[in-house]
């Protein structure tokens, strides 16, 4: 009896079902939709000024404070069908990734496409997180 417990409780565990992953992730489009705090801010390797964007559908605030002050507004449209993931920010062409609540934008001003995520040659590094509050206009 004793071997058909055990028989039974390691067929158990060998035949279990995985915990299925999420299958239908949030797209893209959705998850980038919200306010974020720039916790990182580079050009050249060289730290700049931090601040607020926020992402509605195909445009982008970006804000000093987030009270809303300061502060311009951009088109964006994204693409995650590329590897890596492009975004346009207004005219400017960049790269973006997520992982998790961190959203990773890196672009250029001179419409080159950054290749990698780094600040160096004249690329634009951001490193994002969200937040809850939303930024006022």
């Amino acid at each position: 009896m004793r071997s058909l417990a055990l028989l039974l409780l390691f067929s158990t565990a060998l035949f279990a079902a995985p915990v299925p992953k999420n299958k239908n992730p949030e797209p893209d489009e959705k998850r980038i939709l919200g306010t974020w705090e720039i916790t990182r801010a580079e050009l050249n390797g060289k730290d700049f000024s931090k601040a607020f964007w926020e992402f509605q559908e195909n445009k982008m605030f970006s804000r000093d404070q987030l009270d809303g002050s300061g502060g311009s507004e951009w088109v964006i449209k994204i693409d995650p069908s590329k590897s890596p993931k492009e975004v346009m920010i207004g005219d400017y062409p960049g790269i973006y990734l997520f992982d998790g609540d961190t959203l990773t934008i890196c672009y250029r001003t001179d419409n080159t496409r950054p290749e990698k995520m780094t600040s160096e040659d004249n690329t634009y590094l951001n490193v994002l997180k969200r937040v809850a509050s939303p930024v006022k206009k």
